[in-house]
């Protein structure tokens, strides 16, 4: 479970230049002046409309680039997010892999550098066979109760009246109070706590390695 920084999404907003073709005594005839306000005669027939721009048709993002950095893992830290048996995050000889050996409570996996219009790149996997829990990201992390969530369940599980649906799920956490571990099963969110934002039901296989950008 790795978090990584802010990430800005891109809207793009097409308009169409659109010039009305009217009659030359249009004005004149048809629309007569009243001293707070006017009118258009009933008997106005519909206008042709007349595009002269060029639609847009294709759009492509800018591409930026750069040489890649393997990321130093070895100064990040490790966020219990509920009470309870925490995590164990081991990261490897080389700085760049950590391993989550527990089968624990909420935790998360904190960078110690923050983001912003850049790309990250990595591999991650369940390397057991022996459970189906989550595991995701934490993105626009600002304390325990304030962040972006992605998790992914491998199969339907229900705990203290707490449902963790199979699939992906993006939610949003936005509190001030300390939330339980169960809370955070539910697909369904926590009322005003916890917001759903998208899901699906496509599960993860265990010993299987996964890109992500």
């Amino acid at each position: 479970m790795i978090s990584f920084g802010k990430r800005i999404a891109l809207v793009l907003v097409v308009f169409l230049v659109v010039q009305l073709i009217l009659p030359a005594d249009f004005l004149r005839q048809n629309v007569k002046a009243h001293e707070e306000s006017f009118y258009d005669d009933e008997d106005v027939e519909d206008l042709e409309l007349k595009i002269i721009s060029e639609p847009v048709t294709f759009f492509e993002i800018d591409k930026r680039e750069g040489e890649l950095q393997l990321l130093d893992l070895s100064n990040w830290e490790a966020v219990q997010l509920t009470s309870g048996s925490g995590a164990n995050w081991v990261v490897d000889g080389t700085g760049t892999e950590v391993l989550q050996t527990l089968n624990s409570i909420p935790s998360v996996f904190i960078s110690d550098i923050e983001l912003t219009n850049d790309v990250m790149e990595g591999v991650w996997r369940v390397d057991t066979g022996s459970d189906d829990d989550f595991m995701g990201f934490v993105f626009g992390y600002q304390d325990k109760g304030h962040f972006y969530l992605f998790d992914w369940k491998q199969y339907n599980q229900t705990i203290s009246n707490r449902t963790g649906l199979q699939g992906m799920c993006v939610k949003v956490v936005n509190t001030d109070i300390t939330l339980s571990e169960y809370d955070f099963w539910n697909t369904a969110g926590v009322g005003e706590y916890i917001k759903t934002l998208y899901s699906n039901r496509i599960s993860y296989k265990d010993y299987t390695d996964y890109g992500f950008i």
